[in-house]
């Protein structure tokens, strides 16, 4: 399986954030202009996940979860307030570091961030292995990285016969580093076209469709009888527009049902203004 014998040749972006879910921008992949519509939020756990402890030792393990922070009660190293989504334990429960917390955060610089993975150096449905979710965290609790910064993957291999099957760990202690490998059925994506992804902005309401209708309908009316006075009748300029004086009539009336509406909502009209009526 890729990510246990090689790494995968390519890493792209599809979004960042706290929610585990959308839409990635455009992506030119093999089969044209395509997003990626991802939904990892399923595999959040809040009592934490333990990480077999292969390679840590006999007398710790990691907890983990994704797309969320374990609850402050099944959590060693959390309070209250704390968002730890993974974090280094003995065997008997207790403490021993906080290693990430589920967090984007402006103010602390903590960054998660959601990656499709491919085998080879081209975006397609055929190379694509699944999504790595990342957690970088400025925050920490009992340990001391480079640059005050730890990091956290979880690959999550596209496997559509599994909710969740861990598969491996690896971890640098000296930069702060650990990798979750796991497959699930949450790893894998839609691939959404462009032209259907953005159908829905494309679709113009009844409204517009008869109102473009209507401007079309007079213009060609103007044009056409313009042309027809102009060429059967011999008139000129204004004297071509057909129905002139129905028109200059409609304006008219328009102009008075408008003065009429302001005088009476807004201001008292003087006694001589209807005299001509």
């Amino acid at each position: 399986t890729l990510l246990h014998s090689q790494e995968p040749q390519l890493y792209v972006r599809i979004g960042d954030g706290e929610s585990c879910e959308g839409t990635s921008e455009e992506l030119t992949a093999d089969e044209g202009q395509m997003r990626v519509g991802y939904d990892f939020s399923p595999l959040y756990n809040p009592l934490g996940v333990s990480v077999p402890d292969r390679g840590l030792g006999s007398s710790k393990s990691l907890r983990m979860s994704i797309c969320g922070a374990m609850t402050p009660e099944n959590t060693a190293c959390g309070k209250q307030d704390d968002i730890w989504c993974f974090e280094e334990v003995n065997l008997n429960g207790s403490c021993i570091a906080g290693i990430a917390r589920w967090e984007q955060s402006e103010t602390t610089g903590s960054k998660i961030q959601y990656d499709a993975m491919f085998s080879s150096q081209s975006i397609s449905r055929d190379s694509f292995v699944g999504v790595r979710v990342s957690v970088l965290d400025y925050t920490q609790s009992n340990i001391s990285c480079p640059n005050e910064r730890s990091v956290v993957n979880y690959d999550i291999v596209c496997a559509a016969d599994t909710n969740w099957t861990h598969m491996g760990f690896t971890q640098n202690i000296t930069e702060c580093h650990w990798n979750v490998t796991l497959r699930s059925q949450h790893g894998c994506v839609e691939w959404i076209a462009v032209d259907d992804a953005t159908s829905v902005n494309r679709t113009i309401s009844g409204g517009s469709v008869f109102l473009i209708i209507f401007v079309i309908a007079i213009c060609s009316y103007c044009l056409l009888g313009v042309a027809y006075n102009s060429f059967y009748h011999g008139r000129e300029l204004v004297d071509a527009v057909p129905n002139k004086t129905s028109w200059l009539l409609c304006a008219r009336y328009t102009r008075a049902g408008c003065e009429t509406s302001r005088d009476v909502l807004c201001c008292k009209a003087a006694a001589s203004a209807y005299e001509s009526v």
